[in-house]
């Protein structure tokens, strides 16, 4: 097993689900591959979307360490570190 650190997350909001409106669902554009604005070509430029929400635990989770033993609880197999913001690189 390998020790990982994660510096940072970006996280992008793309769009916004306000179901006591009309149209609830705001989506930003969609960038296509190439930075595009436009889609590839045989790709409809109009379709319909379909959300789906899939409940799980996160892929990382982030938690304070153990208040009794001061050790990181194991969660699918990454250990986590405990460190300041400015200790960060």
């Amino acid at each position: 097993m390998r020790n990982a650190i994660c510096l940072r997350t970006s996280l992008f909001q793309i769009g916004v689900w306000k179901s006591w409106e009309k149209e609830g669902l705001d989506i930003k554009d969609i960038v296509w591959p190439g930075n595009s604005h436009t889609p590839p070509q045989g790709v409809p430029e109009k379709f319909h979307l379909k959300i789906t929400f899939l409940e799980e635990p996160p892929y990382i989770s982030l938690a304070p360490p153990d208040p009794v033993t001061g050790k990181c609880h194991m969660n699918r197999g990454v250990i986590c570190r405990v460190a300041k913001e400015m200790d960060l690189p």
